[in-house]
């Protein structure tokens, strides 16, 4: 079967993508053309002038064939940028299946899969982009083709188009003919329209209604239908390399923990490659971001922000603008015993905290190698049986450490809940309990992650501490947690606690956390 992926460069100025930075982007394209290569040896790219300059002239990424065909096509509404992947698609003469650059692959497609006249990733419903893009087409336009409605159960059905192609390639010639004539019937009603969610109608929502229409039957990678609660698995790099067969990484572009895995994933499967995208993206990009920014702030508020907010909120006039931290420690330790004073207190040994571990960093050079010698020796254990996985010894990393508070200080988790509207403010209004954050770093982005930890992770670090050599095995961490869990809640079954502990053990690992 023949792979397709489609690259357009809109403006050779900033060609993030989407994504938190150049770098993470060049890294997905890296990452996601060598996992498809490992299965499948014609993979084409369609592309213009300037991805060509990029992909295989500067980062000579291995694809069997090149196409600048994107160079010459002309959009009849560019806001819908999906018209542009509409248009590869519809270029194919032969069965295909089209990949996002965001999307990897470590195990062949199926039998099943490969020999469908049509095939996507999933199927999906009533999202909210979904739901709210199909009403605005309703409400709005005019000419609107008779199968755009919803399935038979009353949803907003559609697939994801992470992968999308099949052996019927005659039927994205119609489709690209479908979705041009939507566009241009309705053209003057697209301002009134969301265009974010006008695009993946367009794609993903029409794919699906053609394909009904005309009888058309779809395969999926996946076989669960994802709803409007359901969550894919972004995070899943380390359940590789054995235990994921796909990862579409979607909205998680801007999520600092799937990009900096990605990039981790890119340096196991090819140290030369992600080298070389280190060097060509520090060349494109204007700026550069050194490792802990906050060493170069000539006062102490970068470190000590969250004790500034509330030394701001609460009416104290301590002084933040200064170099000494003695002084600022004398200052705070002079403040009058009270419940505002006591939070102020928390917050600020929490940070202080963090500050000794910044300093005690090692250079950006020794902790980047220190990392990758680290991740292919992990991603080495990993690779193997789950009964030898159990039989090797872990501890904390190195450059690891954590901070315990009476209040809950930590930065944007995404795996606790913690969301941008963050308020260290409304510390003042809660009663004391207990947090506990980790403190680590991410090689690519070259900062300090604050991880809240969750009760496996809070559990495995204190059945760490509790040996003089804070070293275990695997296995010794599994059978003391699952067991003493299972004792206070026996809501999941012992072998279910089991996995879900190996599950973290191995997600810690990956981040740097834990080492072997």
């Amino acid at each position: 079967m023949k792979i397709v992926q489609t690259l357009w460069v809109n403006d050779k100025k900033d060609i993030r993508a989407g994504w938190l930075t150049t770098k993470y982007h060049l890294m997905s394209w890296g990452l996601s053309i060598l996992s498809f290569k490992k299965y499948y040896s014609s993979i084409e790219l369609i592309t213009d002038e300037y991805g060509r300059e990029l992909l295989i002239d500067k980062l000579n990424l291995p694809y069997s064939s090149v196409s600048q065909s994107q160079e010459t096509f002309t959009s009849i509404y560019k806001p819908l940028w999906v018209l542009r992947k509409l248009y590869s698609y519809s270029l194919q003469n032969e069965p295909f299946i089209h990949v996002d650059s965001d999307a990897y692959l470590f195990s062949p497609f199926k039998s099943e899969l490969l020999n469908s006249p049509l095939i996507a990733q999933n199927k999906e419903y009533d999202h909210l982009n979904y739901l709210t893009g199909f009403s605005e087409v309703l409400r709005y336009c005019n000419n609107i083709p008779d199968y755009f409605k919803k399935d038979n159960n009353g949803r907003v059905s559609a697939v994801n188009a992470g992968i999308m192609g099949g052996n019927n390639y005659e039927f994205f010639k119609t489709l690209n003919t479908e979705c041009s004539l939507f566009v241009e019937n309705n053209i003057d009603r697209f301002h009134q329209l969301n265009i974010d969610y006008l695009n993946i109608i367009v794609e993903q929502f029409i794919f699906l209604k053609l394909a009904e229409h005309l009888g058309q039957k779809v395969t999926y990678q996946f076989i669960d239908e994802i709803g409007a609660n359901g969550i894919y698995n972004s995070f899943g790099f380390h359940l590789l390399p054995n235990q994921m067969d796909y990862i579409h990484l979607m909205n998680y572009k801007h999520n600092h923990t799937s990009c900096e895995q990605m990039a981790q994933r890119l340096y196991i499967e090819s140290p030369e490659l992600y080298e070389r995208i280190i060097k060509v993206s520090n060349e494109l990009e204007s700026t550069k971001v050194s490792l802990f920014i906050e060493n170069n702030s000539k006062t102490l508020e970068t470190f000590f922000y969250r004790t500034d907010l509330i030394n701001q909120y609460i009416g104290l006039n301590l002084n933040l603008q200064i170099t000494s931290l003695n002084f600022l420690t004398e200052q705070i330790n002079a403040l009058p015993e009270n419940p505002k004073n006591t939070i102020l207190r928390d917050a600020f040994q929490y940070e202080l905290e963090k500050y000794q571990f910044v300093q005690s960093l090692p250079s950006v050079n020794d902790y980047v190698q220190y990392r990758k010698i680290q991740s292919l020796k992990i991603n080495e254990i990993l690779s193997k049986s789950d009964e030898e996985i159990l039989l090797s010894s872990v501890t904390f990393g190195e450059y690891v450490t954590q901070i315990e508070s009476e209040w809950k200080w930590a930065e944007i988790n995404e795996f606790t809940g913690q969301d941008s509207g963050i308020d260290y403010r409304l510390n003042l209004e809660q009663e004391p309990s207990y947090f506990q954050v980790v403190l680590f770093c991410y090689p690519v982005s070259m900062t300090v992650k604050e991880q809240l930890s969750d009760t496996f992770t809070i559990m495995i670090i204190d059945v760490l501490q509790q040996i003089e050599s804070n070293t275990l095995t695997v296995q010794e961490i599994m059978e003391n947690i699952s067991e003493e869990i299972y004792s206070l809640n026996k809501t999941n079954t012992l072998e279910e606690l089991k996995v879900n502990i190996l599950t973290k053990v191995r997600y810690l690992l990956y981040q740097g956390i834990l080492v072997f």
